[in-house]
């Protein structure tokens, strides 16, 4: 009977553990992003032929990621459902915790670097010549790469989802990344001041709406514009 009671005991508690992943991965907008890029690492990894040994360190590292990001949020929970004004200690618990989160980031976006480090040494320069004159991958790549970076960095905001709020505006970024390939691939003036005018159009509405601030839509403008202008430079000049 007590042999029963406690094979009970420990599938009662495997399935809480287990109805905590799915709850993280439901209501979590941060453990999905993770998760989803630790699974794409992970098929890389296997992909590209990595030791096995550096295999077991992804594995560690997207471990300490995961754990980290369901800590961050088991002490949100905690503290909003126990804190009901605000307090200064518990928004510096969670500031800690986010921090935790960050500190595990980083650390895997190193290991990942050292273990991969080999193969993309000998991939990149062949993938370059491939795309370098090519101006149809290079705007395609540019306005992908545009995207990938504003989900990126829209996970460390604090407001907003991918699609809607948040910092930087995406909006506003493939709006000034459209009009910077126009700019390099046109020499219409009339159609290079219509399409900035129409990314204009397009930050100041996000504005407008009270979607984004101000400080939002510039980055996101940035973002579109820096990187797209850094990647035709490389592959196009």
């Amino acid at each position: 009977m007590k042999i029963e009671k406690k094979r009970r005991s420990f599938f009662e508690s495997a399935n809480y553990a287990i109805m905590g992943i799915i709850a993280s991965f439901k209501n979590e907008r941060n453990f999905r992003v993770h998760f989803l890029i630790s699974i794409l690492v992970l098929l890389a990894a296997l992909k590209l032929g990595i030791p096995r040994l550096n295999i077991v360190l992804l594995l560690l590292a997207i471990t300490y990621v995961l754990m980290a990001e369901m800590m961050n949020t088991s002490l949100e929970l905690l503290t909003n459902a126990f804190v009901k004004e605000e307090d200064p200690h518990a928004k510096l618990a969670k500031d800690v915790a986010a921090g935790a989160v960050l500190i595990s980031v980083v650390g895997a976006i190193f290991i990942g670097y050292f273990v991969f480090f080999n193969k993309f040494r000998v991939l990149v320069p062949r993938l370059f010549e491939q795309i370098k004159g090519d101006p149809v991958h290079v705007a395609v790549i540019s306005l992908v790469l545009v995207i990938l970076l504003t989900i990126f960095l829209k996970t460390f905001s604090t407001h907003g989802t991918p699609l809607k709020g948040g910092m930087p505006s995406g909006h506003s970024a493939l709006a000034f990344a459209t009009a910077t390939l126009t700019i390099w691939f046109t020499k219409s003036w009339l159609l290079i001041s219509a399409c900035f005018l129409l990314a204009f159009m397009v930050a100041q509405s996000r504005v407008q709406t009270r979607i984004h601030g101000w400080w939002e839509v510039f980055s996101g403008a940035l973002l579109g514009f820096s990187v797209t202008l850094l990647l035709l430079s490389l592959f196009l000049r």
